[in-house]
């Protein structure tokens, strides 16, 4: 006790959330009550791997290209934004849900970038 105060220690639930807190004396009574608010905070996305890595294509072929992002430990991340690009749009374009398509002979990098991290798969095109 300090001051006239007691402190007591308590431990967030896991899900996030509104709760009541009711603090009662020895004898059962409710003393005071507050009520709390339990947040989360998304872990940031610390890489991003594309598979396959490399894709060898022949013209007007088509392959879905997988994102799989995770946070610094390990663990996967979802719900996040991915930003999909092609280094030679000319060769591989590319679409938001990682759908490629070869276009012209060539090789073209595809990019998928989320929260500053970005993760590459080669794509080869021939004839």
């Amino acid at each position: 006790m300090a001051g006239g105060l007691r402190y007591i220690t308590y431990l967030s639930p896991a899900q996030t959330g509104s709760y009541l807190i009711v603090v009662t004396t020895a004898t059962g009574w409710p003393a005071d009550t507050a009520r709390i608010n339990v947040t989360a905070t998304p872990a940031p996305v610390g890489a991003v791997a594309l598979t396959p890595g490399s894709v060898s294509l022949a013209l007007g072929d088509t392959v879905t290209l997988r994102a799989t992002l995770t946070d610094a430990s390990g663990a996967a991340v979802f719900g996040r934004s991915i930003d999909w690009s092609s280094s030679d749009g000319a060769v591989a374009q590319v679409l938001v849900t990682g759908f490629v398509r070869a276009i012209g002979p060539g090789t073209a990098t595809i990019t998928a970038t989320s929260e500053n991290h970005s993760g590459t798969a080669a794509v080869t095109v021939h004839q």
